[in-house]
């Protein structure tokens, strides 16, 4: 078993209250010395930052209803399961989150489509990405795409944590329809930097 620190699923009545502190596209954010992350980039983002969980999000909504969300949030394995393979732990986190998602759908009236799995390299970080589709239909009807980066650190076998990057963009609402940007989490990735020191 796993702990990560998710406090927001992609559709919009789970992503928490939207606003926060407004900062600059690109501005460096620091997270009491674990880690820090750049904002997107472009403009009109606010961030949230939850010290308690070490999770910090970004976040930017228009009068029409779309927004986009950027989240970092940190997970760490129970102890013994970091002798498991990459492989297993990869299994473990991102079922574990595949199966989150369905559960919430069944209760929350949305469902999961297009879901899709991958390892990429942003930067000199090797992650495993699932992206997906969400089709909200309650209180307004729109479609979401989300992703979810999984980051194994080097150190993940000595100190057990790990990061998990997620970003939640409307593809349509009513009658707008939009493209999602993931060069906007990529560069939070690319910008992440840890202090190689264990979250919990």
């Amino acid at each position: 078993m796993c702990t990560v620190v998710f406090l927001a699923s992609c559709t919009n009545s789970n992503l928490g209250t939207l606003g926060g502190k407004p900062v600059s596209g690109g501005q460096v954010v620091e997270m009491r010395g674990i880690y820090s992350a750049r904002a997107p980039i472009g403009d009109d983002w606010k961030t949230k930052i939850d010290r308690a969980k070490g999770a910090m999000t970004f976040n930017r909504s228009s009068p029409d209803g779309r927004f986009t969300f950027v989240g970092i949030f940190p997970g760490y394995l129970n102890p013994g399961n970091e002798k498991q393979t990459e492989d297993e732990i990869v299994s473990m986190v991102l079922g574990g989150e595949e199966n989150r998602e369905r559960e919430r759908g069944a209760t929350r009236s949305y469902s999961l489509k297009d879901l899709s799995k991958d390892v990429v390299t942003i930067g000199e970080k090797k992650l495993h990405v699932m992206k997906y589709t969400v089709s909200d239909r309650t209180p307004v009807p729109m479609e979401i795409e989300c992703a979810f980066y999984l980051y194994l650190p080097p150190e993940l076998k000595m100190n057990r944590v790990f990061y998990a990057f997620r970003i939640a963009d409307v593809l349509s609402v009513r009658e707008s329809v939009y493209e999602t940007d993931m060069k906007l989490i990529e560069y939070v990735i690319d910008g992440f930097q840890y202090r190689n020191q264990p979250y919990h």
